[in-house]
């Protein structure tokens, strides 16, 4: 895989930020196809999969923070981190170690062990070949990836994250066809302290994959946090 230095770019009067997009668990660079265009020419994002000849062994979140640090990060060249799911949780504990990031942006991932108003896929009305696509993706990359890191992500808890992360922490949630943000808030049981140090976004009518169930309000959201 060829690396890529990235460095920030001026353009005019302002800074362009760039960045790496994480999947998460049994999940690959698939997930932001419908908004990859979006990444490559407005967010200066690299896509990442997951080295799948190593990830069956990583059995916990450090590996592949250690991995993505060995690979990708290169003294000031990388300013934000957007992971999904347990990519999120990647990206949070990168962020932790460093203060070269600026931003990250965490999407569907949770901090605590999540409760069941969040365990689901799709939403019922997406289309069945959404649906499939998705399905067939989990499907396909699982055996990638270890049972043992499986089960620790079913029980976990990085609420002490949010005090030691100094950059900037964004969440972003799918609002499982509710549009209550205050409801998904209080059902992602965060210390009401913590809530004035994040910053979450609502997808409407999006699960666990906002980025290819609603790709347009998901890059308006990006767009902001990104610019």
């Amino acid at each position: 895989m060829e690396l890529c230095r990235l460095r920030i770019m001026q353009v005019g009067k302002g800074l362009i930020m760039k960045g790496i997009f994480l999947p998460g668990y049994a999940c690959s660079s698939y997930i932001w196809e419908p908004i990859k265009n979006k990444i490559n020419k407005n967010f200066n994002g690299k896509l990442i999969d997951w080295p799948k000849e190593k990830t069956k062994k990583y059995d916990s979140i450090n590996d592949f923070v250690s991995w993505v640090n060995k690979e990708y990060l290169y003294g000031d060249n990388i300013d934000y981190l957007v992971g999904h799911s347990m990519g999120g949780l990647v990206s949070l504990n990168i962020a932790e170690k460093t203060d070269k990031i600026k931003k990250v942006i965490l999407i569907e991932s949770y901090l605590y062990t999540p409760s069941h108003f969040f365990r689901n896929i799709v939403m019922g009305n997406t289309s069945e070949i959404i649906k499939n696509n998705i399905l067939n993706m989990l499907e396909k990359e699982k055996d990638n990836y270890s049972e043992t890191l499986k089960n620790k992500l079913r029980d976990i808890n990085m609420m002490s994250l949010i005090n030691k992360v100094k950059c900037d922490i964004n969440l972003i949630y799918g609002d499982r066809g509710i549009n209550d943000k205050n409801k998904i808030i209080s059902e992602l049981k965060l210390a009401p302290k913590m809530l004035s140090k994040l910053n979450i976004r609502i997808v409407k009518n999006t699960c666990h994959f906002p980025m290819i169930e609603n790709p347009e309000e998901t890059t308006v959201i990006l767009s902001e946090l990104l610019t």
